[in-house]
C-alpha cells in the first residue's frame, strides 16, 4: 500500500543493502564458521560422551572398577606435587594440601573445559552476526 506512493517507492528501492564484502570474504565466513562447529561438537561430544582426559593411573591401582573413578576424579580434582621419597597422601593430608602454597597444581580447572564451548558459540556468533 504504501509503496505505490512514489516518493516511498523510490525512497525504499534505494535503501536496500550493499554488500561490501566480496567471494573470498563470504568463503572465509562459511569455512570459519563451519570448522568452529564442527571443533565445538568434536569437544562438547568428547567431554560429554567420551573420556575427556586420559590420567595416568598408579599401578597399584585396580585396573577393572577403579579406573573409571580414577579417571573422573583426575578430571575434576586438581593434582598435587609429591617428591619420590613421599607416600601419597590421605585425605586429612589432600585438605591441608590444599591450602599449601605451591604443591597443588591447577592446570586443567573442570571449569574452563565446560565454558570453553560456550565461548566457541560465542565466537561462532560473533562470526555469524558480522555476516547478516
Amino acid at each position: 500500500m504504501f509503496t505505490e506512493i512514489p516518493f516511498l517507492k523510490n525512497f525504499l528501492s534505494s535503501a536496500t543493502s550493499k554488500r561490501l564484502d566480496d567471494v573470498v570474504d563470504r568463503l572465509h565466513f562459511v569455512v570459519t564458521v563451519t570448522v568452529l562447529v564442527l571443533f565445538a561438537m568434536f569437544i562438547g561430544t568428547k567431554q560429554h560422551f567420551g573420556s575427556p582426559i586420559q590420567c595416568m593411573l598408579p599401578a597399584h591401582m585396580d585396573r577393572g572398577s577403579w579406573t573409571a573413578y580414577g579417571q573422573y576424579l583426575c578430571f575434576v580434582e586438581n593434582t598435587y606435587r609429591i617428591t619420590f621419597n613421599r607416600s601419597l597422601p590421605s585425605i586429612n593430608e589432600r585438605t591441608s594440601l590444599k591450602h599449601t602454597s605451591g604443591i597443588e597444581v591447577n592446570y586443567y580447572q573442570v571449569n574452563l573445559c565446560y565454558y570453553f564451548i560456550f565461548i566457541v558459540v560465542v565466537v561462532i556468533s560473533c562470526y555469524y552476526y558480522c555476516y547478516i
